[in-house]
């Protein structure tokens, strides 16, 4: 894992300790976190509006599924995102994900 190193026989032995890489990948992922934080902020606001205006709360949860679908989508069609073919995964992995996607509908 880029920037974890293990300490082998120090007072962190079996740990990973967080270094800092000079690649930029610290600041998008901060970046990353800040915007997800900031959207989940607007939430209550927009539902508050929306819900004045008289749209239906299923109605708004339609439409915020189908907005983080369409955002995902872009992600995945801009090909900057690491894939992995799911077969390859081993089985364990497999059923991991399975139990993980059917909890979390």
């Amino acid at each position: 894992m880029q920037g974890m190193i293990g300490n082998a026989g120090g007072s962190d032995s079996g740990r990973m300790v967080h270094r800092p890489t000079a690649d930029g990948h610290q600041l998008g992922g901060v970046l990353r976190v800040v915007a997800a934080a900031a959207a989940m902020g607007t939430l209550g606001p927009v539902a508050a509006l929306a819900y004045g205006e008289g749209l239906a709360p299923p109605t708004l949860s339609a439409l915020r599924a189908a907005f983080g679908a369409a955002i995902l989508a872009a992600l995945v069609w801009s090909g900057r995102q690491p894939s992995i073919a799911l077969l390859r995964l081993p089985r364990r992995q497999q059923v991991l994900l399975a139990v993980a996607v059917g909890v979390n509908g």
